[in-house]
């Protein structure tokens, strides 16, 4: 990544800047906000062992700054998690949640430039007002929330749902369940996500030339195929099997798209919500599996758990998810 030293406010080549513009461009919407993920954006920009901290302070700028103006926002909110994160660690009994991270290495820069990000008293990044080739620059403030309660998936997730002029960017696949405007993290493109959303498998091929298919979806959909496929990347098991032809089988990405996609097809609305409709499912599948061991009451505890672990809160607190399910009827 080619870096834009911003820090030099009154030596600025307004030139440089159009290397972040890779066009096209939104124009600035007048109040929008930018709700990035600062523990990914963290991550990425002290990826590189062989960069100074100040080049990794140089890379998060130019990187907050290349997202804001793509989002066609006026400021940016970085969102940080803390040690807590929101009390999965003691909901999850099934299987340690994040329990497959443990001893993984990190960036020798990751720490200190997480800190610095949060106990800079203010940052302040060039905003261009006149569009592709600006002649007149105001200043805009870079806001930073450090989550101590939960996680940054989370206050990401309530500051967009409270915000309806707000744009959600994250590489992290759990914050698709939220509906709204986001901002792909890699081609840079807006794009509206419905609250029901959509799944999708799609093919592709590894360097090894073999080929595998993933499944990618939105919405609440996406919530309801994570309670039956789970999250690796959280070590969240999800319904460990499902109903096969002949007996229980592994349930895994495939087993459960295929088994919601014959669900959607196949159901008959009766007046029941979309999500209302999809609860009933899902909860019918947990309890076809624990109730070989046990009742319908600890399926229901399970389901419960993977749903707290799983949800993106809309409002802080391990029950909003709860409060959810009662939203819809349930």
């Amino acid at each position: 990544m080619k870096t834009v030293d911003i820090s030099k406010y009154s030596n600025i080549d307004t030139s440089e800047m159009q290397e972040l513009v890779l066009a096209p461009l939104p124009d600035i919407v007048a109040d929008r906000v930018l709700q990035l993920d600062a523990d990914i954006a963290c991550y990425e920009c002290t990826y590189n062992e062989n960069d100074s901290l100040e080049e990794c302070k140089n890379n998060l700028l130019t990187l907050i700054e290349k997202y804001r103006v793509y989002a066609g926002a006026e400021r940016v909110v970085c969102h940080l998690t803390g040690k807590l994160k929101g009390n999965r660690y003691n909901i999850a009994t099934v299987k340690p949640y994040q329990g497959n991270r443990t001893g993984k290495a990190k960036p020798k820069n990751l720490q200190a430039i997480r800190d610095w990000l949060v106990n800079a008293p203010k940052i302040q990044i060039l905003n261009p007002t006149t569009g592709y080739y600006p002649e007149a620059w105001t200043w805009t403030k870079v806001e930073v929330y450090f989550n101590h309660l939960e996680e940054a998936d989370d206050s990401l997730t309530q500051f967009h749902h409270n915000n309806p002029n707000s744009v959600l960017c994250s590489r992290d696949k759990d914050l698709r369940m939220n509906s709204g405007l986001h901002l792909n993290w890699d081609t840079f493109e807006l794009h509206e996500v419905d609250p029901f959303g959509y799944l999708e498998i799609k093919e592709y091929e590894t360097k090894s030339g073999t080929k595998k298919r993933k499944v990618y979806g939105e919405g609440t959909l996406w919530f309801w195929f994570q309670m039956l496929a789970g999250d690796t990347a959280d070590n969240i098991v999800g319904l460990p099997m499902i109903q096969g032809k002949t007996k229980m089988v592994k349930c895994g990405d495939i087993r459960a798209y295929e088994a919601i996609k014959n669900y959607i097809e196949s159901t008959k609305y009766t007046g029941m919500s979309f999500d209302k409709n999809m609860y009933h499912f899902v909860f019918s599948l947990y309890k076809d599996y624990y109730s070989e061991d046990y009742d319908s009451e600890y399926a229901e505890d399970m389901l419960v758990e993977q749903a707290k672990l799983l949800w993106m809160r809309r409002h802080v607190g391990e029950d909003d998810v709860l409060n959810w399910f009662k939203e819809i009827g349930c």
